[in-house]
């Protein structure tokens, strides 16, 4: 015998399937024509209380009062669709439909309402808008609006980076485009399309309608043909091949994006839709092998000259783009104490007579730079320095130098670097003076003419010379005992 929690359980299963079948007789027993009956029961006309301009509302509001008209007899089994998209398992009733404001201008005006079931279109109707503003249209605005022209730019430039973020889109970048070739904030432009689509590289519609409004009326609605995105890669002035650069950042954009999509081969040029010095059209394949094409510009930034001057030391930057950003600032600091100069101190020992030491660094928006390559660095030259003597080191924080090739020019040390620490301009000592500093092995007292160097000696060979005399003396008064003994 079956237990009273099975049949418990047995009961209420039985209870819910006859409320689906209930439910679904409910629905089904509701003819074709029964549903459009109902419908046509919904007044021809609406006027609704919000703007032209907040027409999304109004589609709201008009697909609402279908869906309320169907429930009030008797329908529940009902979706809202405003973006006319069909689910193929869904077997209730689907309206679909409203103001589709890509058509034309007196669509706008007109909500089309169409009811399926099953997939099948049961029922259709046409309702006229009138919108809370729609009576201060005016015929002075109209005309205003007529003699404002715009033109499609056909395509948009995108960052690489920025392809399919928000705001990038084709239809964003075209409302921007079209609202700032108006300039009147009276004007608002909207833009829509009834069909479009993207690739892994472009987002594009295959035709764009601008609508224009003023003071939140709307007073023209235009086609202006297909637009599209198109990315930019800008290629450093410094890079010889420019295809395989693109090519190269094409790939890791996709691959860190997740496409399964492969640049192979840019040809130069476009179509009638994308031209240019700088257009290309890039060729792929997916990973079904099929081929797969987009327009992609390239441009090659032209290097740009970079200057500055440290306004305390005058010592000068002169450099390029290809090297170092757009307004890069030279920084200088002179040191004359510390560990650091203790360093260079130690690092250059009896080889120069004097130096002067700087602190050389770039900065780029507040942050510290090393160069990508060579610059130009001027340092005025110092009061009272012999300029056949002068040299130029970069001493490390562990006290290796780096000698640098330099030449005078309009009173100032140039030399080239690609690395920016500790500058030393120093002038060196004469091989003569050096030798004067170092202890030498030969002790001979006579000059290169062999005559006799009769100079008073100091230090040690003063004092060896006192010895000898000491050992003299008393040699002499020795021997002179001797002989007074015998």
């Amino acid at each position: 015998m079956m237990s009273n929690t099975k049949l418990k359980l047995l009961l209420v299963l039985l209870i819910m399937l006859s409320a689906i079948c209930l439910f679904n007789t409910k629905v089904n027993a509701v003819t074709d024509t029964e549903i459009e009956a109902i419908l046509n029961e919904i007044p021809s006309s609406m006027t609704v209380d919000v703007k032209e301009i907040e027409y999304d509302k109004a589609n709201d509001i008009i697909l609402t009062s279908v869906a309320d008209k169907l429930r009030e007899a008797g329908i529940t089994d009902i979706k809202v669709s405003s973006d006319g998209s069909l689910d193929g398992s869904y077997s209730g009733i689907t309206i679909l439909g409203g103001i589709y404001d890509y058509l034309d201008f007196d669509s706008f005006y007109k909500a089309d309402i169409v009811l399926y079931r099953n997939n099948q279109q049961i029922a259709q109707k046409e309702i006229s808008i009138t919108y809370s503003n729609s009576a201060s249209r005016n015929t002075t605005d109209e005309q205003y609006i007529k003699n404002i022209k715009l033109e499609s730019p056909k395509y948009y430039e995108v960052a690489l980076s920025n392809i399919h973020k928000d705001g990038f889109d084709v239809l964003s970048m075209a409302r921007n485009y079209y609202q700032n070739k108006v300039n009147d904030n009276s004007i608002t432009i909207f833009t829509t399309a009834g069909a479009g689509g993207s690739t892994e590289l472009s987002n594009a519609t295959h035709g764009t309608t601008i609508l224009i409004f003023k003071d939140g009326i709307l007073y023209d609605l235009r086609h202006v043909g297909g637009e599209f995105t198109v990315p930019i890669i800008t290629v450093p002035s410094n890079v010889s091949n420019v295809e395989d650069y693109a090519i190269n950042q094409l790939n890791t954009y996709l691959k860190n994006n997740g496409f399964d999509y492969v640049i192979t081969k840019l040809d130069k040029g476009g179509d009638e839709y994308c031209d240019g010095p700088d257009i290309y059209i890039a060729y792929g394949s997916y990973s079904d092998n099929s081929g797969g094409t987009d327009y992609v510009i390239i441009r090659q930034e032209q290097a740009e000259i970079v200057t500055d001057t440290d306004t305390t030391t005058n010592i000068k930057l002169d450099a390029t783009t290809d090297v170092v950003p757009s307004g890069t600032k030279l920084i200088v600091e002179e040191i004359t104490s510390g560990t650091s100069y203790n360093t260079v101190v130690t690092a250059l020992g009896n080889s120069v007579s004097k130096f002067e030491m700087y602190d050389i660094s770039l900065m780029s928006e507040d942050t510290v730079i090393q160069p990508s390559g060579k610059v130009k660095i001027s340092i005025p030259v110092p009061s009272g320095y012999d300029t056949s003597k002068i040299v130029v080191y970069r001493v490390d924080d562990n006290g290796t130098k780096t000698e640098y090739d330099t030449a005078i020019e309009n009173g100032f040390i140039v030399f080239e670097t690609d690395h920016f620490s500790n500058y030393v301009v120093a002038e060196q000592t004469t091989s003569s003076e050096t030798s004067d500093n170092k202890p030498t092995e030969d002790t001979n007292t006579t000059n290169t003419t062999g005559q006799l160097d009769n100079t008073p000696k100091t230090g040690e060979e003063t004092n060896v010379a006192s010895v000898i005399s000491v050992l003299v003396s008393t040699l002499s008064a020795l021997g002179l005992a001797i002989v007074k003994k015998f």
